[in-house]
């Protein structure tokens, strides 16, 4: 519960920053090459087949994000999301999620209260 409480600060190693730096180019080369790749380059679930234009990629992240975030029910206390940004930045800086350097900073400086 420590990790709750403001106990602790996060940093990445320099190991986790580049593996998010690869997993971030990967990406970035899948867009430049315009290839289609699920989720990244289409739509989701039914609209798999759907190739998204490089224009409208930042769109459907967004969207995702959206999705996600309606019918969560009430706010969780500081607490427990201090904890649950500790859990997703440890997931992601394992670099397999293509999140950018800069998004996951921001979660770290979420964390660490900047």
């Amino acid at each position: 519960m420590a990790l709750g409480k403001c106990c602790y600060k996060i940093r990445l190693s320099q190991e986790a920053e580049d593996a998010v730096k690869r997993s971030r180019e990967l990406v970035d080369n899948i867009i430049k090459e315009k290839k289609v790749v699920y989720g990244v380059t289409t739509g989701f679930g039914k609209f798999a087949r759907t190739v998204i234009s490089e224009d409208k990629l930042e769109e459907l992240q967004l969207n995702v994000i959206r999705s996600h975030a309606a019918g969560v029910g009430s706010p969780l206390s500081a607490e427990k999301t201090r904890m649950l940004l500790a859990l997703r930045v440890n997931v992601l800086a394992k670099g397999c999620s293509g999140i950018s350097p800069d998004t996951l900073h921001q979660y770290i400086d979420a964390f660490n209260g900047k």
